[in-house]
């Protein structure tokens, strides 16, 4: 059977439990002083594909960036998603619990800018491979339900499998790329928003040596998953959302604790986690 994998700052669009879209903040062209609209350091990251055959040989890499992708496996078109604990960004309100967000629509001027690809999936199953834990989630205003993050687990990578094992599965680009895959037996694909340009796996099965392995110092933020901020849009200015009522004028950001990074995911030596949007 071939794998789908998904690794990086990447918002799921979920409704009823299916998944209905995966949007990949663009980050790839940035000048050096780039920062988030909350001040914080931005570092370019790339959205790409990569392609493997039984063997882990390169079959095909493609750059992302302006394109829409289809992934299909048998006849069904919903595709069942289970997240984890990724936090759902719709529910997010400003400190003074009223500024809730909002997803930005496609037809936004600003939307080629912000949005690097979509991938849309037909059939099969979504769900997370391992979970990292955190130090905290921390957030300058409570979610709606008043409840905080703080500690939580949150996935760090995903993979997607047609309920059918015999299933032909074909990744369709279009836009900037185009080009129709069909996966065979044993071939995996490796969606992903690094912050270089051509990431490589190890063997996902095989475990990882120690010198690919890297463990996250304690209180060390994911910068990164401030990206998917770009994907929403506030009531009115960043600005004045990150700044309600003496909040901390910082977006929420997820901070991983001591010696919680190895673990056998793609790329293995890095957080940079996703996050989910609630339809």
């Amino acid at each position: 059977m071939s794998e789908v994998w998904f690794r990086g700052p990447m918002l799921f669009l979920t409704k009823n439990g299916n998944l209905q879209e995966i949007r990949i903040p663009d980050a790839s062209i940035l000048p050096a002083s780039w920062r988030h609209p909350d001040g914080d350091p931005a570092g370019v990251h790339f959205a790409g594909l990569l392609i493997t055959d039984g063997a882990g040989g390169e079959l095909h890499r493609f750059n992302l960036r302006g394109t829409t992708v289809t992934i299909a496996g048998g006849r069904a078109s919903a595709c069942a998603a289970s997240l984890g604990a990724l936090p759902d960004l719709s529910k997010l309100t400003d400190a003074g619990g009223d500024g809730a967000l909002s997803l930005l629509d496609p037809g936004d001027l600003t939307f080629p800018a912000r949005c690097a690809a979509r991938l849309f999936i037909k059939g099969g199953a979504l769900a997370d491979t391992g979970q990292v834990t955190l130090q905290a989630f921390e957030v300058p205003a409570e979610y709606a339900s008043g409840a905080k993050l703080n500690p939580v687990e949150m996935p760090l990578a995903f993979q997607w499998t047609p309920m059918d094992a015999n299933a032909y599965v074909t990744i369709d680009l279009q836009g900037a790329v185009s080009a129709n895959i069909k996966l065979n037996a044993g071939d995996c694909a490796y969606f992903y928003n690094w912050d270089t340009e051509t990431p490589w796996t190890e063997p996902i099965e095989g475990g990882l040596t120690a010198a690919s392995t890297a463990k996250a110092t304690a209180g060390t933020p994911d910068l990164d998953f401030k990206w998917l901020f770009e994907l929403l849009a506030p009531p009115s200015t960043w600005d004045a959302w990150l700044n309600k009522e003496g909040a901390s004028g910082k977006f929420p950001t997820p901070t991983v604790g001591p010696g919680q990074l190895a673990i056998d995911v793609f790329p293995p030596d890095k957080a940079c986690l996703g996050g989910h949007w609630g339809l």
